[in-house]
């Protein structure tokens, strides 16, 4: 009975942990996701990545909402490549230029098949949409820099300082 209340208190404070990380309370975006990563890091076949977090960024005003939906639109990104992309290298990048912040995932792998008209995307790729829209940002696609793979690029309209 002990070891069952136990497992039982230990997945409650999973879920909350998944709601809303306490990381990103308290070290904020850039640590979350960095924390996030070096967890995936330790899964079999993970791919060989670099991480990118701009500081200036820590200045931005953020909602909590904001953080909260770049940080899931992050991870659900980072896991895309990981169940889809068969990929042996990947770079995350969060960065400002001017008046935008711009969150980037991108890798080496098989690259993307867009949905076809008689072929639905996935629940996953239409949640990341769904995230970005509620909190003013635009998603889009693209073929990688690397001579294989896809760029998952989200753009933030934001106000500096």
């Amino acid at each position: 009975m002990e070891k069952k209340l136990s497992r039982a208190i230990s997945n409650l404070r999973d879920i909350m942990n998944n709601l809303h990380p306490q990381t990103l309370d308290i070290l904020g975006l850039g640590a979350a996701l960095e924390a996030e990563l070096e967890l995936l890091a330790t899964t079999p076949n993970f791919p060989e990545y670099h991480y990118q977090y701009d500081a200036r960024i820590n200045q931005l005003k953020l909602s909590r909402l904001q953080q909260l939906s770049l940080y899931r639109i992050g991870i659900e990104a980072l896991n895309n490549v990981v169940k889809h992309a068969n990929a042996s290298r990947l770079e995350i990048c969060v960065e400002l230029r001017a008046t935008q912040l711009i969150l980037s995932v991108e890798d080496n792998g098989c690259g993307f098949i867009a949905p076809s008209p008689k072929r639905s995307e996935g629940r996953g790729l239409n949640n990341l949409r769904e995230r970005a829209k509620a909190i003013g940002a635009q998603v889009d696609w693209r073929s990688s820099r690397f001579s294989s793979g896809t760029r998952f690029e989200l753009i933030l309209p934001v106000t500096p300082g």
